[in-house]
Parts: structure tokens; sequence; C-alpha cells
């Protein structure tokens, strides 16, 4: 049996002290950079689910950044290196959004299909039976501080349209 360290929303930082007996981590909605030894430590055992289609918005607020920019709403699981969301990906799921949803709507849509992605995958992560690659594309950036920016502006938070973001390119 493996032993998974799995790293949300809600985790603090972490040391490699608080890994200890972990075969592998895996991280959903941590916002936090993992510490280079952790990520050297764990090379190949180290796992992000990053709700984007990667290359497409890479760092904060994935699902804001969609809308505003019109790039593919989607879920990307892939191995996590030095880099925000850089790492070779595994698999890569689009997901339809339908113009009634808001950005709340659309973030549990995509944690949705996250959580089936990482159901159907961690069999296999944990016995290595992957294959990652490489991506095509630069893609999208944005920081923290960018994604603070923009929600500022939205008329109504987290239940801003889906049709605002059209209205308002």
């Amino acid at each position: 049996m493996s032993n998974v360290a799995y790293l949300t929303r809600k985790s603090d930082r972490i040391t490699s002290f608080d890994l200890e007996g972990c075969d592998f981590i895996v991280s959903f909605g941590y916002r936090h950079i993992l510490p280079t030894d952790i990520v050297q430590a764990y090379q190949g055992r180290a796992f992000n689910l990053h709700i984007a289609m990667l290359p497409w918005n890479r760092g904060a607020s994935p699902n804001l950044w969609a809308w505003h920019d019109g790039t593919p709403h989607g879920v990307t699981l892939h191995l996590i290196d030095e880099g925000v969301d850089t790492g070779r990906w595994i698999d890569r799921r689009p997901v339809d959004m339908r113009d009634w949803e808001t950005l709340a709507t659309s973030y549990r849509s995509l944690t949705r299909e996250g959580l089936a992605l990482l159901h159907e995958w961690l069999p296999r992560l944990v016995r290595g039976e992957f294959e990652a690659q490489d991506y095509s594309g630069t893609g999208t950036y944005h920081s923290k501080q960018e994604s603070e920016s923009l929600f500022q502006t939205l008329p109504l938070g987290w239940e801003t349209p889906a049709q605002w973001f059209r209205r308002a390119a």
C-alpha cells in the first residue's frame, strides 16, 4: 500500500518533514510552490491537478482567466516540476461551459471533472503506469496579483455570469 500526501487549497506550506513516510504527492488547489528539495525528492511521483487546459492559464485563478481570455476550459493532470504548472502533462480533459454558467458554477464543474480524472488515474500513477507529454505552444500565465486585480472588476464576484465576460471584451 502506498502513502499519498494530498495537498489541497486549505493545506499550509509543507516541508520535507511533513512528507515523511509518503510515497507520492497529489496536489489539487494547493496555492504554494513546493520547495526544490521536495520536487527533486519526489520527481516522477508528484502530481498536480490543475483546473485549466494547460498550457493556458498557468498560475492563479485559471477558471477566471479562461472566461476573461476566451481560452479553453478544462482540467489537466501533470507532473510537478520546479516551475508553476509547467510539468509534463499526463491527461487533459476539456470541459464544456454553458452561457448560464457563473464563475462559481464553472469552478464546481471543473472541480468535479478534476476529481473524476484523479480517481481514474490514481491507481496507474501509483504503479508508475503513465506517460507524460510535452506541451505544444507557450500558453499563458497569470499571477495572484493579476487575478486579484481582475476579480475586483467583477460586478457580482463569484456569481458573475459568463455573459459578462463577452460584453466586457
